[in-house]
């Protein structure tokens, strides 16, 4: 034990795992850890229980391929209890990195996350002396665009004090079904499962965690159906009626021939079937208060360039709100969280808002943050008309609760036995200000409903 303290005690050598440690996939009794080794050859890694009687150190010692990254499952670990690694190559000692394993399944304690983007320039919370206080866990909703082994580096490096402060779970976010989700993998402590990167994780009672893989499995975007003059129709899923009232100069324009028709088309997926049938079913089956739902896009009605997000995959994303809104499936307590919004937006996952026979609803809330494929929406050049639909209520608005289209956000969670609560803030940890009403964005409290 007096070895494995002093190797922890010795601090990190400048340059040395120059893109820090991190650790993934967390569960009751083991943690995916992570490091880019400073050279190939022998790594030796320490975990030490810092909650055990008398903390014990786990001793492993790998070998490092050309390609540098050191990737392994440590298992067997003492459930909900806080601990502490690194990683040694040589004279080469890594930062220290932290996680929490998942209480056991039996548990009813209260479960406390953060949520963030994970671009660098997305809202994150602060540390404090490396630590996240008060924190089991951390959600990284990933970063849209084109996804490479050099940007991956870059952005593990930069945000590396963030990864090594908790034990997190990485959603996929870029370009590239082959080569994107390869270079996430290479830099990211996650694993593929049955169904590439969809993953439950469970923190006992309390919490039920779906991370949706948004982009292995999709079809083609139906944005070459949908153009728009020199571009791309900016909200073809907009009822003809909004559209011509909605004071955006594109949207005066007719809709191309087709481009509806290819968005809702029967064989176009998010998710694929699979991912599809696997969500539902664990969603039926699983026996904890709350389920949340954390997707890498929105899977709300939100019309503005919906192409990136589910609403530009039309029939796959009625028949997932049609099964989450019916209780005779005893699909209940679900809670959306998505990245890649263009904003802050707080709102009603709906099967429609403002087509035809008006609002039909299912009781869920979506909280969305972070940059989409084009930036904020408050960049856009008719960002005042959208953020008057985004705000308006129905009929003739999209009635957000909470909008800030300017900014991300980064989210504390807290769950408990009664309610699911989730508070906004901002890259300067101040609370969301919504754009319709200049006031900060109230906390959002999902009650827990019994079945």
């Amino acid at each position: 034990m007096l070895a494995a303290a002093s190797l922890l005690a010795v601090p990190s050598a400048a340059g040395a795992f120059p893109s820090g440690v991190a650790a993934g996939d967390v569960t009751e009794d083991s943690a995916l850890l992570w490091a880019r080794a400073p050279r190939a050859g022998v790594v030796r890694l320490i975990v030490i229980d810092a909650d055990a009687r008398v903390p014990t150190g786990r001793f492993r010692t790998l070998r490092v391929a050309a390609g540098r990254t050191v990737k392994i499952r440590i298992r067997g670990l003492a459930a909900a209890h806080d601990h502490i690694f690194r990683f040694i190559q040589g004279s080469s000692v890594s930062p220290e990195g932290r996680f929490r394993t998942a209480p056991r399944l039996s548990s009813t304690r209260t479960v406390k996350f953060v949520v963030a983007g994970g671009a660098v320039g997305d809202a994150r919370p602060r540390l404090q002396n490396g630590h996240l206080p008060g924190v089991d866990f951390r959600i990284d909703l990933g970063a849209t665009g084109a996804a490479t082994l050099a940007g991956e580096r870059r952005r593990a490096g930069a945000t590396a004090p963030l990864r090594a402060a908790a034990g997190t779970y990485y959603l996929w976010n870029g370009d590239g079904a082959g080569s994107g989700r390869d270079a996430f993998l290479r830099n990211t402590p996650a694993a593929l499962g049955d169904h590439g990167l969809f993953r439950r994780f469970r923190w006992g009672r309390t919490v039920d965690l779906l991370l949706l893989d948004a982009r292995s499995f999709r079809s083609d975007s139906a944005r070459p159906a949908c153009p728009n003059g020199l571009d791309v129709d900016p909200a073809p899923t907009l009822p003809d009626l909004i559209r011509g009232t909605s004071g955006i100069p594109a949207l005066l324009q007719p809709l191309a021939a087709g481009c509806r028709e290819t968005i809702d088309r029967s064989d176009r997926v998010l998710l694929g079937t699979a991912q599809y049938d696997a969500l539902l079913e664990a969603l039926r089956s699983s026996p904890t208060g709350f389920h949340v739902i954390v997707s890498p896009v929105p899977l709300s009605q939100l019309y503005v360039d919906p192409y990136d997000r589910a609403e530009g995959f039309g029939n796959e994303r009625r028949r997932l709100v049609d099964a989450l809104r019916d209780p005779a499936g005893g699909i209940r307590n679900v809670v959306l969280i998505a990245g890649a919004a263009g904003g802050t937006m707080v709102g009603d996952l709906r099967l429609q808002t403002l087509e035809a026979g008006g609002v039909v609803g299912t009781g869920i809330t979506e909280i969305a943050t972070g940059a989409g494929p084009a930036g904020l929406i408050a960049s856009r050049p008719d960002a005042a008309a959208w953020r008057a639909l985004l705000t308006t209520q129905p009929p003739t608005g999209v009635g957000l609760r909470c909008a800030s289209l300017g900014s991300t956000a980064y989210m504390r969670v807290t769950v408990d036995a009664t309610a699911l609560t989730v508070s906004l803030r901002d890259a300067r940890r101040r609370l969301i200000i919504d754009d319709a009403t200049g006031q900060p964005c109230p906390a959002v409290v999902v009650p827990y409903v019994a079945g």
